[in-house]
């Protein structure tokens, strides 16, 4: 049986660049090695933050403390997000963090069963939420609150603190702007080969034809960057695609 993993997955930017959207595709459903972590227990708590290219943050959060409202991962099929697009081209980091509940019932097959490492939630919007990360395996029908657990679980910092199994990380390459700069190029470059046809000493004299070129090249770097997870480079390229597009 799968143990449980957060997973973000089908970054989509909308027609007009002005939001995109992403899909919490952490296996809520899957056969799961411990019942703590199917989707009915995640019933208080769970975030997207996306950090846009100037280090701003948008929060989209369950518990009320972001800038827009999400719900948990229950019930099924509302696992999709949108959020604004509001800083032009760039990296943006999209962080998922989602806990399941704690819940009362004895561990067994049908009860919540935590191993060392995993993580539960806690509270209310009128009390507050505490988060706690289990210290042993085998853990089931202990309070996390009270503490006579304190040998089972120890509170931690939201979202500091979690594991790995509980948050996901996506990096996206926006070209929304470079798009439009590119077409205004190309169709500047079309004019140009219209009137120079073959003479290729002259194509590669001409600004407009060559600003188009690199436009291009640099596209297909940035894309190729993005699709090996090499977001330096990406960033790099997006600030040589900017100056390009200024030429225009």
């Amino acid at each position: 049986m799968a143990t449980f993993k957060a997973s973000l997955s089908n970054a989509t930017v909308a027609t007009g660049c002005t939001s995109m959207s992403i899909t919490d595709n952490s296996n809520y459903d899957a056969t799961l090695m411990y019942s703590g972590y199917i989707r009915s227990r995640f019933t208080i708590y769970r975030k997207v933050v996306i950090e846009y290219t100037d280090g701003s943050k948008y929060t989209l959060s369950s518990i009320g403390d972001g800038d827009g409202v999400i719900p948990t991962a229950q019930p099924a099929g509302s696992d999709t997000f949108t959020f604004p697009i509001t800083k032009g081209d760039g990296v943006y980091k999209i962080t998922l963090y989602t806990i399941p509940t704690w819940f009362t019932a004895a561990p067994g097959p049908t009860g919540p069963y935590y191993s060392l490492g995993d993580m539960v939630v806690q509270g209310n919007a009128i009390d507050g939420y505490k988060f706690y990360e289990s210290l042993q395996n085998g853990n089931g029908g202990n309070d996390p609150s009270l503490p006579a657990s304190s040998t089972w679980w120890k509170e931690i910092t939201e979202p500091t603190d979690f594991s790995l199994k509980h948050y996901a990380i996506e990096m996206v390459a926006v070209v929304c702007a470079l798009n439009c700069c590119i077409e205004e190029a190309l169709h500047s470059a079309f004019c140009v080969i219209e009137d120079v046809e073959c003479c290729e000493d002259d194509l590669c004299k001409n600004d407009k034809f060559m600003n188009a070129v690199k436009l291009m090249v640099v596209k297909q770097a940035i894309e190729t960057s993005a699709e090996n997870n090499m977001w330096l480079n990406a960033e790099k390229q997006f600030q040589l695609a900017s100056k390009l597009c200024k030429c225009c």
